[in-house]
């Protein structure tokens, strides 16, 4: 077997500032933020009262009454943006029936909105008065069990949970599945539905959370001298990779090619963080070697970039020292 090119065919975004990859990228380049204040929950006694929600999302429209019901916002993201995925590749449902596809989605948090609903019902009412779907909607495989079943999926399916990278790690871990000739096509990509009390109040404890609400759109701000911290969002993104001649041979449309994958850690307890930046300079080097691809050959750094004082500065030592120069221009 030859070396393997996986290509990107199918794109889905469910986001705080557009729904649908046209709306998705159409405020991008116009600069809209999705950022406001919170309107799920009673925030008024949290330091931070604004966050990204999805506004204007109807689930209704991707999956039946009482699915919506039983399952949670993150699956609901994720399952329509699998369905807007598959439809812009051009993907019929129920073609990828073999053992040659497979269905990759992370998630850091899961059903917190389940967890935190049942967790009231517990409370108030009764175990008896508690939802027999609970126990496994908030688990956060239950994303990817949803795509699968809405998509008439059966072969593999993996969920990935490593925190701020789980979306990534999921098209990462998809794309290397793909490179080693398990599979030919993937659903990969990342959801989380995260704006919930508990998990808001559980950021803020952290103080990794920014507390400036008079401004929404301009609270996070990466790299700025002024910033204060990020803000909490939810959302969900979703692609369709191909090995190359797969997707050729019935014509797709190819967005770009994805040439390397490299993850990493670096830090010796859950709440330190690596502040040299060491991980980053050992990711970055590795995907560039593997990509065969020199420093001068980026055009675009998507950072991390969380709007955090100590992450922010980790990250741009490391972005200086594998490009050196060229990080300037």
């Amino acid at each position: 077997m030859g070396k393997r090119r996986i290509v990107v065919t199918g794109l889905g975004v469910v986001a705080p500032n557009g729904i649908g990859k046209d709306a998705f990228w159409n405020a991008l380049i116009n600069g809209r933020s999705g950022i406001g204040k919170i309107t799920l929950f009673d925030a008024s006694s949290f330091p931070i009262q604004i966050a990204g929600e999805i506004k204007n999302f109807d689930a209704s429209e991707y999956l039946d009454f009482k699915t919506v019901r039983r399952t949670g916002r993150f699956a609901h993201f994720a399952v329509a943006s699998a369905k807007m995925a598959v439809k812009d590749a051009k993907i019929e449902k129920g073609s990828l029936n073999n053992n040659r596809a497979g269905i990759y989605i992370g998630s850091s948090s899961g059903g917190m909105d389940i967890f935190e609903r049942e967790h009231i019902v517990l409370r108030e009412k009764s175990v008896h008065k508690m939802s027999p779907f609970g126990s496994v909607a908030y688990f956060p495989n239950s994303a990817a069990i949803e795509v699968s079943i809405e998509l008439d999926f059966s072969g593999k399916v993996i969920t990935i949970s490593t925190g701020c990278t789980c979306g990534l790690d999921a098209i990462g871990t998809a794309f290397e599945e793909i490179k080693s000739g398990k599979i030919d096509t993937a659903i990969a990509g990342g959801t989380d539905g995260s704006v919930t009390p508990l998990t808001l109040g559980s950021l803020c404890a952290t103080g990794i959370l920014s507390t400036h609400n008079g401004n929404p759109a301009k609270t996070s701000r990466p790299f700025d001298a002024k910033r204060s911290g990020g803000v909490l969002s939810e959302g969900a993104g979703i692609v369709i990779l191909e090995e190359i001649e797969h997707a050729v041979n019935r014509n797709a449309f190819i967005y770009g090619e994805i040439k390397g994958y490299s993850d990493n850690t670096k830090t010796s307890s859950l709440f330190e963080n690596d502040i040299n930046g060491k991980g980053f300079v050992k990711e970055m080097k590795q995907v560039l070697e593997q990509s065969s691809l020199k420093p001068d050959d980026i055009d675009y750094i998507c950072a991390h970039a969380p709007s955090d004082i100590v992450r922010d500065r980790a990250e741009t030592i490391a972005i200086k020292e594998v490009f050196g120069d060229y990080a300037y221009k």
